[in-house]
């Protein structure tokens, strides 16, 4: 629609309204959030945290309108998953940039409830976002040099502590958990100093996913699988936010947890923790399989986004 226009300055525009719309919703949220704090009673609080999730739709219902507004996307949808948003779901999925979180608030819109993605505790030093991420009960996870856990065991489990308080309080009302599973982006280099044994991904944890499985218990709905391919190279946001992102490429699928990995405590039993380990390889195995089929050849960690 604008291709008149040069990238950069449309990706300026393209950052202004975006920006327009994050401090409008956002600061509406944190007013929420404000008034929360200072009221006494648990109902009016409930009343105040209604209010805060209805700003953050609305930030999400603006982005998407953005997204669908400003730019041409090829979208190729694989796979369907029943969704309500009236349970819980775990998503979880493969991290190669920031626009990822675009693709994810495009294909999901409002078919999920409001989704709270496990994110670094870094997060919280950016400007809007992270005081919304905070107000929003996002579990917020801090990692630890093992030299430090060294000089001091009690902090061994603290990082995984907050994430299940932040998994209990969404037990409350319906919520979608979203989780990165390879824990970071991906960059060649990680993929290198990681030995990464795919094409297309990081090695995946599968502490997160166990969290929530006990948590939640049989709340849980589904975990749906959500598999990002960009099929002319990995974008930075920046090539987002200019256009350079001509076609997306994405599956959906539902998949069940093995009902023998929820008879043991990921916690204390070796065994447990192994099935865990050995089921999300397994979903990664067949991701990177499907990711090589989508992706020209072109491994996701060295590639980049065509010119506007």
């Amino acid at each position: 629609m604008f291709s008149f226009l040069p990238g950069w300055f449309f990706g300026l525009l393209a950052f202004l309204l975006y920006f327009v719309n994050t401090v409008l919703w956002i600061g509406l949220l944190l007013l929420a959030a404000l008034v929360k704090i200072l009221l006494p009673l648990s109902r009016w609080r409930q009343g105040c945290d209604d209010v805060i999730l209805a700003c953050g739709r609305r930030w999400i219902a603006g982005c998407n309108w953005l997204t669908a507004t400003l730019y041409d996307i090829a979208w190729e949808i694989e796979g369907e998953a029943p969704l309500d948003p009236q349970q819980w779901y775990l998503v979880v999925a493969n991290h190669q940039s920031w626009v990822d979180v675009m693709v994810f608030m495009a294909v999901f819109g409002h078919r999920l409830p409001f989704p709270k993605v496990f994110s670094k505790r870094e997060i919280l030093w950016l400007p809007f976002i992270g005081a919304a991420v905070w107000a929003l009960g996002f579990p917020l996870l801090k990692r630890y040099p093992q030299k430090l856990l060294e000089r001091r065991p009690e902090l061994r489990g603290h990082d995984r502590e907050i994430a299940r308080q932040a998994c209990r309080r969404a037990t409350a009302r319906p919520t979608t958990l979203v989780n990165f599973l390879e824990g970071t982006r991906l960059t060649p280099a990680k993929h290198a100093a990681r030995h990464s044994p795919f094409r297309h991904l990081l090695p995946p944890r599968a502490g997160g996913v166990a969290l929530v499985d006990a948590v939640l218990g049989e709340k849980l709905a589904a975990v749906v699988d959500l598999t990002i391919v960009y099929p002319a190279g990995r974008p930075t946001f920046w090539h987002f936010l200019c256009g350079r992102v001509r076609r997306v490429t994405v599956r959906l699928r539902e998949v069940p947890v093995p009902p023998a990995l929820r008879q043991g405590d990921y916690e204390t039993d070796a065994g447990c923790r192994d099935g865990y380990q050995r089921w999300v390889t397994q979903l990664w195995q067949e991701k990177d399989v499907w990711m090589d089929a989508k992706s020209s050849g072109l491994p996701a960690a060295s590639g980049k986004a065509g010119k506007r």
